[in-house]
């Protein structure tokens, strides 16, 4: 590491942990924090991440300012998170699929149309901080790749980042939540989860609630069948709890019922 990255890191105040994290990725996601807090104020509060260890860390998606505050969550400890980042936005090579397009409620995606070279300078930036790259149109092979990485990140005592929505929701709700995250707890059940609930409303608020495990839930008599069988609506209620009364009332009224109802079979 040269003196002027280690410079670059103290100033930030945070520690590279591998020679994967490139100074000119974290100092990008440093100034995107600090213009999310002189667009949006954002004030963070709750409890502070711990300063090593494996983590994991999952948060409702309101905007494109999330990834600047997870990043100034982990920030606040000295560590760099783990984001997933979609494949194509890391695989210059890639583009979104229309289903994915179809699928989230987009006519286009800007990234689709952009020059290869442009494309190759964004990829660097996620690629920097060594985010985990997922493919949103895969299938059975590709879910497990996706579980291995995450694995690999937590054994390196790294601090891995999620949002469980697929798509934003720019009022704030819990909405479209995927059961990926679940799975991603029910494969690590001994390391901490560490619930984020962002709120829109300005000033903007970033609420880190206190860590529990996969295993402490599934032996706790409150907890233990809803764990068991559908961990993505105890995140989500976990994740509500540090919400705006709105959109918690929302969550326990609309969204919870409909993640809780049994899955119907397509003929």
């Amino acid at each position: 590491m040269s003196l002027l990255e280690s410079a670059i890191y103290r100033a930030i105040g945070v520690r590279p942990e591998s020679d994967g994290i490139k100074w000119y990725s974290v100092l990008f996601f440093e100034l995107f924090a600090q213009y999310d807090n002189f667009r949006n104020h954002t004030i963070y509060d709750g409890v502070l991440l711990p300063t090593d260890g494996p983590i994991l860390f999952v948060g409702n998606h309101t905007s494109m300012f999330d990834t600047a505050k997870g990043y100034r969550i982990a920030q606040r400890s000295g560590r760099i998170p783990r984001t997933f980042t979609r494949e194509s936005l890391l695989d210059p090579t890639k583009l979104e699929p229309t289903s994915v397009l179809e699928r989230t409620g987009r006519k286009k995606d800007l990234l689709n149309s952009s020059p290869i070279w442009v494309r190759r300078i964004i990829a660097a930036l996620p690629a920097g901080v060594e985010a985990i790259p997922v493919s949103r149109g895969g299938g059975r092979k590709e879910s497990s790749e996706l579980l291995q990485r995450v694995r690999d990140q937590l054994n390196a005592r790294r601090l891995v980042a999620l949002f469980v929505q697929e798509t934003r929701n720019k009022e704030g709700k819990l909405t479209n939540l995927m059961r990926g995250a679940g799975l991603l707890a029910r494969n690590n059940p001994d390391v901490p989860i560490f619930p984020v609930g962002i709120t829109v409303r300005k000033p903007h608020r970033a609420t880190v609630g206190e860590p529990f495990t996969y295993n402490q839930m599934i032996i706790d008599p409150k907890f233990a069948e809803l764990a068991r069988t559908n961990f993505i609506v105890l995140l989500g209620d976990r994740i509500s709890e540090l919400l705006d009364e709105p959109e918690k009332i929302d969550w326990h009224e609309v969204q919870r019922p409909i993640l809780l109802a049994p899955k119907r079979k397509i003929p």
